[in-house]
């Protein structure tokens, strides 16, 4: 019985949270049109060096959401979910630097993509897509936090949600809280 309600409550938590996403997504396109329809100045051009700092991002972003790919694959028996079959938060590798290494990999590929076409209209919607991503990691946390309770609070305390902090790469690594 009790697994029936763990079960039913998930199911409802993910089809809540795949509404909500769904219909922000869905969102993007109406938001640019009507951007476009407002008049909004998206005929600013974006210089040739942004297109080259885009292709760095777009490399970047591109290597962090790669490695942090292959890293679910080789040491966990599944891909990348949320929802998945995890028994332990992964706080190794790229997660002793940053919380959400491949959002941010991701991030910074859909921005340096845009930054790369020097198309500034997809530039605003790839930021409205970045704030989704916030939103989403933040949803994330709060089932992490109920989930692993006072071990999940550690490991917030000690890696930074998006940004690793440079005396983090010169500190020898810890052993992480939820090994």
């Amino acid at each position: 019985m009790m697994r029936r309600r763990k079960r039913a409550s998930r199911a409802k938590a993910e089809a809540r949270s795949a509404l909500i996403v769904g219909a922000l997504v869905a969102a993007l396109p109406v938001t640019a049109v009507m951007l476009r329809a407002l008049g909004l100045p998206f005929d600013l051009a974006i210089p040739r060096w942004g297109g080259l700092l885009g292709l760095v991002a777009v490399s970047a972003g591109g290597g962090l959401l790669g490695t942090c790919f292959l890293l679910f694959l080789l040491q966990r028996d599944g891909m990348p979910a949320p929802t998945g079959p995890q028994g332990a938060i992964e706080a190794g590798g790229l997660y002793r630097y940053s919380r959400n290494p491949a959002m941010l990999g991701f991030c910074l590929a859909l921005v340096g993509w845009t930054l790369f076409r020097r198309a500034p209209d997809a530039l605003a919607l790839a930021l409205c897509v970045c704030c989704l991503a916030h939103v989403v990691v933040i949803w994330e946390e709060r089932q992490l936090r109920r989930r692993f309770g006072p071990s999940f609070d550690d490991y917030c305390g000690q890696v930074p949600r998006w940004f690793p902090r440079p005396t983090i790469a010169l500190r020898k690594p810890a052993s992480s809280p939820l090994e």
